[in-house]
């Protein structure tokens, strides 16, 4: 290959070089890591802001939290369906485009014993904290967390109760899934 002139006149033959063998790196190591179906992963690079770094900020507009649970919930509604479960739901693994959609990162690798029960409690967890800009506090059985519309007044009433039975101690109450904890949501704005 020959080098590149750049200007000011720095050779830019070594800096292709480099690029393309870490291309043709990656390329080689993943055919080696196809299995015999020539399958393999690849995973989509996501630009925008992660659900963390937006929270530092404060809490997030009800229409941004409706958007992002809705992709969220898509996500997880799918991921049930193969009987996959996420198993490490947090703020640091969901992704906010420029265009608000909210992409959910894989995750690395799931706790053996994690379950769809668990997905839908971070859910919850996950929402409450768009809300508010803060995770609900630790209660003792029986205790009740602190309801949304007291952190925000303007927030639906039918939120605390949506909140009480998602975070609640009483599993018969909580959504059942992913579509049905959207759905719960959604009808608390009407």
């Amino acid at each position: 290959m020959k080098p590149l002139l750049l200007r000011g006149g720095i050779i830019a033959g070594s800096l292709l070089l480099v690029l393309y063998g870490l291309y043709d790196l990656t390329r080689r190591r993943m055919r080696r890591q196809a299995d015999d179906s020539g399958l393999a992963l690849a995973f989509e690079l996501v630009e925008g802001e992660s659900l963390a770094e937006v929270l530092a900020r404060g809490p997030m507009a009800p229409a941004d939290v409706r958007r992002a649970l809705l992709d969220i919930c898509g996500a997880l509604t799918a991921a049930h369906a193969r009987r996959q479960v996420h198993g490490d739901l947090r703020a640091q693994n969901v992704r906010l485009t420029a265009d608000g959609a909210a992409k959910v990162a894989p995750a690395a690798q799931a706790d053996a014993e994690a379950t769809t029960e668990a997905d839908l409690q971070a859910l919850a967890l996950l929402a409450y904290e768009m809300l508010t800009g803060r995770r609900p506090e630790e209660t003792e059985e029986g205790e009740e967390i602190t309801s949304v519309t007291e952190l925000r007044p303007e927030l639906p009433a039918k939120l605390d109760d949506f909140f009480a039975a998602a975070l609640g101690g009483n599993p018969a109450q909580r959504p059942a899934d992913a579509a049905a904890f959207c759905a719960a949501f959604e009808a608390c704005w009407s």
